[in-house]
């Protein structure tokens, strides 16, 4: 392999007359990197020179900065798939859904941060997407008090009936029973929630989104 040689650092062409003459490996124009730089900021000529050399250097780092691959969210890994689902797809549609129904936290009727469960993830996941079962919330409410359950049942029960909130006790009894949801019936969930964000579809009710659900992924 040949090594470059180092030559006099001495200014050719619009940097003609400028450089250190010292023994170096030349950049640009017969200068050192260093002498260069000095001379693109502070001669004329140079500073005439600084537009263009900006944008190469801009072409070349945008050409040598490797291109992040875009995954649809349906083909990422379902562990991945859930969470993005869970954050970006269905938790905003909660906080616009409440929000446009003019209302507030669920459990402390303040401002709305959140979208929180009234049974936890954590204590049932199969619930996790279900949309009775997820309401705006104050950030307190649901980080520092854990949810605050008892609140958040009381204003259930008070907004929509005790009718509503034994039909979400039920939705946990069975889904406690039944296995963790698989992928196919995650991304339909998704495009579920999708669809009614697009729409600005006002949705409360499990029946309802689950004939949403139906009519959309046949």
């Amino acid at each position: 392999m040949i090594e470059p040689k180092k030559n006099k650092c001495r200014g050719s062409g619009k940097a003609k007359g400028y450089g250190c003459n010292n023994l170096v490996f030349r950049y640009k124009y017969g200068l050192c990197h260093t002498c260069f730089f000095k001379w693109l900021n502070s001669t004329p000529e140079g500073k005439e020179m600084r537009p263009s050399v900006i944008k190469s250097a801009l072409n070349s780092v945008r050409k040598s900065k490797p291109k992040r691959k875009y995954i649809k969210w349906e083909d990422k890994p379902t562990n991945e798939m859930i969470t993005y689902v869970q954050d970006n797809i269905c938790n905003p549609y909660v906080r616009f859904r409440d929000t446009e129904s003019g209302y507030r936290c669920i459990s402390s009727n303040g401002v709305i941060e959140h979208s929180g469960h009234c049974f936890s993830v954590g204590s049932c996941p199969g619930l996790r997407f279900e949309i009775s079962n997820i309401h705006g919330q104050q950030a307190k409410a649901n980080t520092h008090l854990h949810g605050d359950f008892q609140n958040y049942k009381e204003g259930l029960i008070k907004r929509h009936g005790i009718k509503y909130f034994e039909k979400l006790e039920q939705l946990k009894i069975k889904a406690n029973r039944s296995k963790q949801l698989d992928r196919l019936e995650v991304i339909r969930i998704g495009k579920t929630y999708e669809w009614l964000t697009k729409n600005k579809q006002i949705c409360f009710n499990h029946d309802e989104f689950e004939n949403y659900k139906n009519i959309l992924n046949k």
